[in-house]
């Protein structure tokens, strides 16, 4: 388990809300699932690789909490599977040694790769916590939610699973792979899909929505400039403002840079 805990100079509400929602909207991986949460205090997050990330938000005042993160590894994982392929290797090649070899290397390699992935989460979370209280403000995500996929996008995906086995062989892993990106920008992954329909030519008749209300724009950018702090996106509105421009026209040029829409 590796450990690590930030005070924050912001209500434990807000705080505990910010983290919950930037887990659910898939901010850090879009995978990740929170299996238990208990307001304001406790939120338990599965990780799409398997981890455990258990987060205790304690108040310290009216405006300041202690943040408190628990990242539980999954050695027992890596022993198995190294201990099944060297079981296998062990017998093939009729090598003893080969067993230890394979546990050596297996829990070694799932000591770094817990590492990174640690490193990962505790960059965005540190970051947006960090954005939260030099603007004051804590932003607002989409959260994900279990939806009904129309058909019509769910008919493009399955095209673009099959398209991507005939060329590469392995479809829905990239199909994955490809619309992440379009989803960092703030699409939902049904615009994200059509999008990526569209950039292979197999969209069809399916219509993409074009414009969104300035206040979805504005809270998308906000995702987009989280690592990069809402003074940075205010900065660029005001340069815009100072060339004639309105404040709504503004967000929608950025949105329209930032590939939002």
């Amino acid at each position: 388990m590796v450990r690590w805990e930030r005070t924050v100079n912001l209500p434990a509400e807000k705080v505990y809300k910010a983290i919950l929602d930037y887990i659910r909207a898939g901010s850090i991986n879009y995978g990740d699932k929170v299996e238990r949460f208990s307001e304001p205090s406790y939120i338990e997050v599965k990780t799409a690789e398997s981890y455990i990330l258990k987060v205790y938000v304690t108040p310290q005042g009216p405006d300041r909490c202690q943040v408190l993160f628990d990242f539980y590894d999954r050695y027992k994982t890596g022993i198995i599977v190294s201990l099944f392929l060297g079981l296998i290797m062990g017998i093939a090649l009729r090598n003893p040694w080969v067993l230890i070899f394979s546990l050596v290397v297996g829990v070694l390699g799932e000591m770094k790769w817990t590492q990174i992935s640690w490193i990962r989460y505790k960059n965005r979370i540190l970051g947006l916590l960090e954005s939260a209280e030099r603007s004051g403000v804590v932003p607002e995500f989409g959260v994900k939610v279990e939806v009904e996929v129309p058909d019509d996008v769910e008919a493009l995906y399955k095209r673009l699973v099959d398209a991507y086995n005939r060329l590469y062989g392995s479809g829905k892993l990239l199909v994955e792979h490809e619309i992440k990106p379009y989803m960092s920008k703030g699409l939902s992954r049904e615009e994200a899909i059509t999008k990526l329909a569209e950039r292979e030519g197999i969209a069809g008749r399916i219509k993409v929505k074009k414009t969104l209300p300035v206040d979805d724009l504005y809270n998308r950018l906000m995702r987009v400039y989280i690592s990069r702090s809402r003074e940075i996106l205010e900065r660029k509105i005001e340069e815009y403002i100072d060339k004639g421009l309105s404040r709504r026209e503004a967000i929608k040029r950025i949105a329209e840079e930032e590939g939002i829409t």
